[in-house]
């Protein structure tokens, strides 16, 4: 099947989506085949997709963000009630203090019982504050684990056979619970069995520790992949550019990042330079633009390539060499009797 029919049908399987959400999907996996198309034919590349097996993933993250987005607005309502909540300790703190600087006047025994009420008071509104902003802090690390959790969840079912991670994530996310409990009964005010808690607590903890050490292990036994050659094919491109008289040509590199560059002789050449870089595009963006007297080039990493570069090595049970990708070569080509027509920084 070409990859312009293959589209077509699971974009008609989408039509119930909006056309915002429906392109997304379209451009995802019209640049995943792009990818595959690099090292094998348009054919293998398309067969190597199951549409109706796109569409149960596709829905099903679908309505994931749904969820995500109920949750997110709940918790935005939860944050301003705890802000509310704050105010009014703040507020109480400060009425307390001015109807303490008003009971100096009176006699010292009753002084000195006002002060003792009003050191006792501080001391109840700053735990209070304390706790609430740990309870806070607790709920947007909940929060950010549920994310990450229901994000492995999606890429497990995607392919990504590393169990560990889920595991890992969901423990997490009872000990945090178990903690918010805690803080919750201090809050309120409710006796807390502490002999149960801490029974929960150590199981807890061996649970997490043995997840921990089984990640461990699943990465251990993941194959570590140095060369590329048989999985992907470094790409290369070649730009050419010509020399005026009595002009310069400025070649400039994108200042964010700190690109390395050779320069070679090339008697061939006459009034021309020429740029070669060599390069894995699961790893690096290259984009190199003419604007009169000027070259620019900007190259640096696209980590979302990375990422899907990353996700599909697990998904083959393999691990892939980080360092091998980020190599590249920038090599920019002129004769030598040029060499004072350009200017590179």
């Amino acid at each position: 099947m070409k990859k312009k029919k293959f589209l077509e049908l699971l974009g008609k399987r989408f039509n119930d989506f909006s056309c915002n959400e429906k392109q997304k999907i379209l451009d995802k996996y019209n640049n995943k085949i792009e990818q595959k198309m690099r090292h094998m034919s348009e054919k293998e590349a398309v067969d190597g997709f199951n549409i109706d097996r796109i569409v149960k993933k596709e829905l099903f993250v679908f309505k994931i963000k749904l969820f995500l987005k109920k949750v997110f607005s709940k918790f935005f309502k939860f944050f301003k009630l705890i802000y509310l909540k704050i105010l009014n300790f703040v507020k109480a703190f400060t009425k307390r203090k001015i109807i303490c600087n008003k009971n100096k006047k009176e006699v010292h025994k009753d002084f000195v019982q006002v002060d003792k009420v009003k050191l006792s008071s501080r001391d109840n509104v700053w735990v209070k504050f304390i706790v609430v902003v740990s309870y806070i802090f607790l709920i947007v690390i909940l929060f950010l684990l549920g994310i990450f959790f229901f994000i492995n969840i999606i890429a497990f079912l995607d392919g990504v056979k590393i169990f560990g991670f889920i595991s890992t994530a969901f423990l997490f996310i009872l000990c945090n619970l178990l903690f918010l409990f805690i803080l919750n009964c201090i809050l309120h005010n409710i006796k807390i069995d502490f002999k149960n808690f801490h029974a929960y607590f150590i199981i807890l903890v061996l649970l997490l520790s043995c997840s921990i050490g089984y990640l461990m292990y699943e990465f251990y036994e993941l194959d570590e992949i140095d060369d590329f050659s048989e999985v992907y094919v470094m790409s290369s491109d070649s730009s050419l550019f010509d020399l005026l008289e009595n002009d310069i040509l400025n070649i400039q590199f994108n200042s964010n990042y700190d690109n390395k560059y050779r320069i070679k002789y090339d008697d061939s050449l006459n009034n021309q330079v020429k740029i070669v870089v060599n390069y894995y595009r699961n790893y690096y963006d290259y984009i190199v633009k003419k604007n009169r007297g000027d070259v620019y080039i900007s190259f640096h990493v696209n980590n979302r390539n990375v990422l899907s570069t990353l996700i599909e090595g697990f998904r083959e049970n393999k691990i892939y060499n980080l360092n091998e990708l980020k190599r590249y070569d920038i090599t920019i080509y002129l004769n030598e009797k040029d060499k004072d027509k350009i200017n590179v920084y």
